[in-house]
């Protein structure tokens, strides 16, 4: 079971025994009150003063428990419970509800909330015994002052019907919390649900997925095929575009390149405007020469794609040109996970990932200044037998580079 479900478990075992004491700790509470004014109508002041004890003893009960002090408030009661019931029975015999005193705490014990199954096993099987003891005491010591007959015969109906309301009664309000805790977590779940949804809008399914379950998304060094994607000439055509227009237009490009990542398994680390960071390697991994293969076919199907979008563009916006997409792609180690501070994020960091973002820009200085380049260890990693490569010589950074355009 995930540690949600559990809480959510643990929260409706409470309500469960809150239900429970609701009505039992009231019930009990005004039972003993009326046995007050019964006692003194039949002249026994004694029975009347000890149900007074009762009375203040349930009420401290009730008070623990409204308190917080779901324990002490039990044991308030179960030792009122029990002590009524040996002088109940040693005085009035066993007829005055000696079942009525077996099966309250008895009731409680089962529904006590974080308590292990051999606690509460123990816990029953010493009430049982004290009754038990009760009950043998009022065969070897016979009712110092019991009933006459018909109150007697009085008292053991009205204890019988009394429980069956105490059950009654419990059994609706149970049902009750029952039904308010179960909406309330189906409430909980669909407001989970939908902020998982909206938060999946902005962040990577992949990461989110991860964080639901509780995944260590510390730093930690992978390796990665990592995928810079920026459209040619974007600021000049948003200028010459209506905004609404131009805007409309990049999140549908924005949206099929992130289908297209997402169906060959990469992650979308940041889609910003028209340019686009996405890895493979860090969550699933098919291995470094899988995970290029991915990347670089990926990239061949955005390429295909705009030019498909392309067509829609112009017709729809009337596009003095077809939108070009520079992709520069890189393989190697990187440090990858959530980045310490305030405000973290999930990035990935390394040399490997700053010549993806190298490469894509030196795409500039190539004729045409768009399509995809990669570097030298992701043209191993594919092989060069599989893909049709242009070998380059580049100057990245003062240093000479190798570099390859792939055929698309």
């Amino acid at each position: 079971m995930a540690d949600g479900d559990g809480k959510d478990r643990k929260s409706l075992d409470h309500g469960r025994f809150t239900a429970l004491v609701g009505v039992i700790y009231y019930v009990s509470f005004a039972a003993h009150f009326t046995f007050i004014f019964v006692f003194w109508l039949v002249d026994k002041p004694t029975l009347g003063a000890f149900n007074v004890a009762s009375v203040a003893i349930i009420a401290s009960a009730i008070f623990a428990h409204r308190r917080g002090r779901v324990a002490l408030g039990f044991a308030l009661y179960t030792f009122e419970i029990v002590a009524h019931a040996a002088v109940a029975t040693y005085v009035l015999g066993w007829q005055s509800g000696l079942f009525v005193y077996v099966s309250i705490p008895l009731m409680v014990v089962f529904f006590l909330p974080d308590t292990r199954p051999g606690a509460k096993l123990a816990l029953s099987a010493l009430l049982l015994a004290l009754m038990i003891g009760i009950i043998a005491m009022s065969f070897v010591m016979p009712a110092t002052n019991p009933y006459p007959s018909p109150l007697q015969e009085f008292s053991f109906v009205g204890n019988f019907v009394f429980m069956a309301a105490v059950n009654g009664a419990f059994a609706l309000v149970f049902a009750q919390a029952v039904q308010a805790a179960e909406d309330g977590l189906q409430a909980a779940n669909a407001r989970l649900q939908h902020f998982a949804g909206a938060v999946s809008e902005l962040l990577d399914p992949m990461l989110v997925g991860k964080l639901r379950t509780g995944a260590d998304l510390s730093s930690d060094v992978r390796y990665l095929t990592v995928l810079f994607a920026d459209l040619a000439g974007s600021t000049k055509l948003s200028q010459e575009m209506d905004d609404g227009a131009f805007g409309r237009m990049i999140d549908r490009f924005a949206a099929e390149m992130h289908a297209i990542i997402k169906r060959h398994g990469g992650f979308v680390e940041d889609i910003s405007g028209d340019g686009i960071l996405a890895y493979v390697g860090n969550f699933e991994s098919g291995g470094p020469e899988e995970d290029a293969g991915a990347v670089v076919r990926m990239a061949v199907e955005m390429q295909q794609t705009l030019r498909d979008l392309n067509v829609g563009f112009a017709a729809e916006y009337d596009l003095p040109s077809p939108l070009q997409m520079r992709i520069g792609i890189s393989s190697g180690e990187a440090f990858v996970g959530k980045s310490s501070g305030v405000r973290a994020i999930y990035t990935a960091n390394g040399e490997s990932v700053n010549l993806g973002a190298k490469l894509e820009q030196a795409l500039k200085t190539l004729e045409p200044p768009d399509g995809i380049l990669i570097s030298q260890t992701t043209a191993g990693l594919i092989g060069a037998d599989e893909t049709d490569l242009t070998e380059h010589t580049l100057q990245i950074g003062g240093r000479s580079h190798a570099a390859f355009s792939v055929d698309c």
